[in-house]
This record gives C-alpha cells, sequence and structure tokens, in this order.
C-alpha cells in the first residue's frame, strides 16, 4: 500500500508490482483492473511475452467488495498491473527464477511491453531519473533503501545503451 500512495504522490505514470507465486500451480499470470483500459492491453502484451519463459496462465482481473481486489491496482491512479512470475513451489518455475539469464529475460518481457505499448517519445530510448519507467521498477535510490530486495532476483540489463537493474521486492 506504501508504494501505491508514494507513486500516486509521485504522479507516475506507471504502475508494476513484481511477485512469485505460491501455493500450487505453474506459470506466470498477469493481473489488471476489472475495468479493463491500458493496464489490461499492457498486462496483456507483458503475458505474451512471458509465455516464451514460463507457461502462460493468462490475464486476469480479480473483483473485490469495492471494485478491484488487489490495492496496487485498486488503489493507483495509474494504469496498473500485477506480475506474477511463476510458482517458487513449482520445480520447473523455481529452477527457472534461479536462472540469471531467464531473470534477465522476465525484466525484458515487461520492458519491451512497456514500449511497446506507452512507446518513448524519442527515437532513442533514455530513462530519465524520475521518468515513468524510473518509477515502475523502483530505481530510485529511497525505494531500494526502503523495501528490502527478495535474495537472487536481480538482474542487470541493458536497453539502447542505457544501464539498468531488475529487482524484486518482498510485500509486506
Amino acid at each position: 500500500p506504501d508504494r501505491t500512495s508514494s507513486a500516486n504522490n509521485w504522479g507516475a505514470e506507471l504502475f508494476i508490482s513484481n511477485h512469485i507465486n505460491a501455493g500450487g500451480g505453474k506459470g506466470a499470470e498477469v493481473y489488471h483492473s476489472i475495468y479493463g483500459g491500458p493496464g489490461k492491453t499492457l498486462a496483456e502484451e507483458i503475458m505474451k511475452n512471458l509465455s516464451k519463459i514460463f507457461q502462460s496462465r493468462g490475464t486476469k482481473s480479480r473483483q473485490g467488495q469495492n471494485g478491484d481486489y488487489y490495492h496496487v491496482i485498486r488503489e493507483a491512479n495509474m494504469p496498473s498491473v500485477l506480475i506474477e512470475h511463476g510458482f517458487i513451489d513449482n520445480s520447473g518455475d523455481a529452477n527457472i527464477l534461479k536462472d540469471k539469464n531467464k531473470i534477465e529475460e522476465m525484466a525484458k518481457a515487461t520492458v519491451e511491453a512497456i514500449k511497446a505499448i506507452f512507446p518513448p517519445e524519442e527515437e532513442e530510448f533514455k530513462a530519465k531519473p524520475n521518468s515513468f519507467f524510473s518509477r515502475a521498477f523502483n530505481v530510485l535510490d529511497e525505494l531500494s533503501e526502503t523495501n528490502p530486495v527478495l535474495p537472487g532476483i536481480e538482474s542487470p540489463f541493458d536497453i539502447a545503451g542505457r544501464k539498468f537493474k531488475y529487482q524484486a521486492y518482498l510485500e509486506k
């Protein structure tokens, strides 16, 4: 909830909540708002890309008592998605989640989806320190310091000559 409020206060243009599922299942799934919109379009593009890495469980929405079930989707003032990157208690998915190359592919799958749905205005892609991209991927130092990184789910990557680090955070 604190990250959603922070993103609203920053005026973020996009919110992506990265998770790893558990509880008996296999594959990736991406949640979006029950109301559709650009978040649903982004979820579909992310799932299309992630299906090259994981078995696809599809894109989903979930009804709650007061609209969307998930806080990060219901309370965000911008398009938002919640990505479940496989099941940690499934040996096949767990092996993917341990592979640094696959982690980088997961990050690129999301980045490529963002670029496809929200293309950069400039021909050359440049992420500015306070851009939607930086905020969506928790690149800012204050987020990295306040949210512990899930061990092993961290991957540096390069897009158009610019270096980024993809990190997944523990949800409290």
